[in-house]
C-alpha cells in the first residue's frame, strides 16, 4: 500500500490505497493482541513470505499505468484468499480469540474487494 501510495498513477488507487495502510496497520494490531490470547500463544511471522515479496519486487518494476493494473489485481486476489481464510477460520477455528478477529476482519476485508473490483485496471 505505502508502495502504491507514491507510484500510483490515479488519485482514486492512491487514496484508496492509504486507506488499505491504515486498515491493514489496524487489523495487524487487533491480530497481535488476539494471537496473544491463544493457548498456547501463537507466534506471527516477522519475516515476508517469498511469494509476497516477489509481488512486491514486481510492483517495483513496473511503472504507471501497468503499475496501477497489477496493484488492483495483486491486491484483488490478497483480498479474495484473505476473506477465504477468515470466513474458513470463522466458521471451524479452534481458537476463541482469533475467530472473534476473523468475524471482525470480514466485513473490512469485503470492503476492500468491493471497492478493488470496481477499480479502473
Amino acid at each position: 500500500g505505502k508502495l502504491a501510495e507514491t507510484m500510483a498513477t490515479s488519485a482514486s488507487l492512491k487514496s484508496m490505497a492509504y486507506m488499505l495502510v491504515a486498515d491493514h496497520s489496524k487489523s495487524s494490531d487487533m491480530l497481535k493482541a488476539a494471537a496473544k490470547k491463544t493457548s498456547p500463544m501463537l507466534a506471527l511471522p516477522m519475516v515476508l513470505p517469498a511469494g509476497l515479496k516477489a509481488k512486491i519486487d514486481a510492483l517495483k518494476a513496473t511503472k504507471g499505468a501497468d503499475f496501477d493494473k497489477l496493484y488492483v489485481e495483486q491486491q484483488a486476489d490478497g483480498h479474495k484468499a484473505a476473506l477465504d481464510a477468515l470466513k474458513a477460520y470463522s466458521a471451524g477455528g479452534d481458537q476463541a480469540s482469533l475467530k472473534a478477529f476473523a468475524l471482525s476482519a470480514i466485513p473490512v476485508v469485503q470492503g476492500h474487494l468491493d471497492k478493488l473490483m470496481v477499480m479502473p485496471k
